[in-house]
């Protein structure tokens, strides 16, 4: 046998370094069918543990330093939509966070008990080999996934389709039957691409537009998938009615009521002009809300931007309240606006009337035309 191991084009590594797997399971005090089941639940990494000459049924040996403080403690890979990250074995030995387990029983979900170690080395094949996506239904291409592993880590992957499935679809976006790993590289640049924009809510067809080129090269192919990679990568972030809405309370309509501060007046098509990542049906939907205000054709303002003093609103709710006390509705009419239409000169008496009436009466009374009444509790 020779002194040397040729890991690869570049490795190579002395034969001294490493144990036999009787002579590991002597140093261990433990039998050598427990080295070899303990081969096949990948408590070594890749660099620990190699086949001499090549080849499945090579004579296997293992790095000395590998035995030094493994522990046996198994964790368990449950079907409960919360599994912990596949943590690659950087090290010679694994800390008691990231022991890879992998055992020849079942959970009480059916399901092979699978390290983390196992599914970081799927994961990695998913990403590297897979680039348009792994069919999940697919013999030919779970064939072709055992396949690379075999060649990527010298031993065969023991899991049969359903659960070799059953871990992509839980680890990588799942996306028309095809699943997809992407590196915290990609998401990385997702994300990136995201605060070009300097805002935390964008229309989603309008972020893949803008970064078509950039979104497909990652391999984020359409609109629908990048539906599906938000939630999937993105923890704090969240997809609401077509948008990217990057912190919770963000929000489309707070963006154009920002606008209103800055400047009194904005048409639609300048607000379209100042807010490319809001589409222009949502600015429109927004304008229609009752806190906007025509002040002349094409031409809106926040209800907010009118001079609307307290003191005068407290008389409009007292005349209300009296004027209720011996009749069961006002008319709008009624109500003397004169203060008011002289601090708003610009503002015609219709935007004069829905406004005081929306700050000063809409949370006790209701407007059903030119009727003010009750509201009913």
């Amino acid at each position: 046998m020779s002194r040397y191991i040729r890991f690869d084009k570049e490795k190579i590594c002395r034969l001294e370094n490493y144990l036999t797997v009787p002579e590991a399971a002597e140093k261990l005090n433990t039998t050598k069918a427990r080295v070899h089941q303990m081969i096949e639940e990948g408590r070594f990494n890749a660099d620990d543990l190699r086949r001499v000459g090549g080849g499945s049924q090579a004579p296997i040996i293992i790095h000395e330093d590998c035995l030094i403080n493994i522990d046996l403690k198994r964790r368990s890979y449950e079907k409960d939509g919360k599994h912990s990250k596949y943590i690659p074995a950087n090290s010679k030995s694994y800390s008691t966070e990231t022991v890879p387990t992998y055992v020849q029983s079942r959970n009480s979900a059916g399901r092979n008990i699978v390290s983390d170690y196992i599914i970081y080395n799927l994961m990695f094949i998913l990403s590297s080999r897979f680039k348009n996506g792994y069919r999940i239904n697919s013999n030919i291409d779970f064939d072709r996934l055992c396949a690379y592993y075999l060649d990527e880590h010298g031993v065969e992957l023991n899991l049969d389709s359903n659960d070799v499935n059953y871990i992509i679809a839980s680890n990588a976006l799942v996306f028309d039957d095809r699943a997809y790993h992407f590196s915290q590289e990609t998401v990385t640049s997702v994300l990136a691409m995201l605060s070009q924009e300097k805002t935390p809510c964008v229309f989603i067809d309008y972020f893949f537009t803008k970064y078509a080129n950039e979104l497909y090269s990652i391999g984020i192919f359409s609109i629908e998938m990048l539906h599906s990679f938000i939630p999937k990568y993105f923890s704090s972030s969240s997809l609401e009615r077509g948008y990217i809405l990057l912190h919770d309370d963000a929000s489309p309509s707070d963006i154009v009521k920002d606008l209103f501060i800055e400047r009194e007046e904005w048409s639609l098509n300048d607000l379209c002009d100042r807010l490319p990542f809001i589409s222009k049906d949502t600015i429109q939907q927004v304008l229609n809300g009752s806190e906007y205000l025509h002040t002349k054709k094409g031409i809106y303002t926040h209800i907010n931007n009118l001079y609307l003093p307290e003191n005068e609103g407290d008389k409009i709710i007292d005349f209300v309240d009296a004027s209720l006390q011996h009749s069961d509705h006002v008319v709008v009419s009624e109500l003397d606006l004169s203060v008011f239409m002289e601090l708003n000169p610009n503002c015609a008496i219709p935007i004069i009337r829905e406004s005081v009436f929306n700050k000063f009466l809409s949370d006790n009374y209701e407007k059903i035309g030119q009727i003010i009444i009750k509201r009913a509790k």
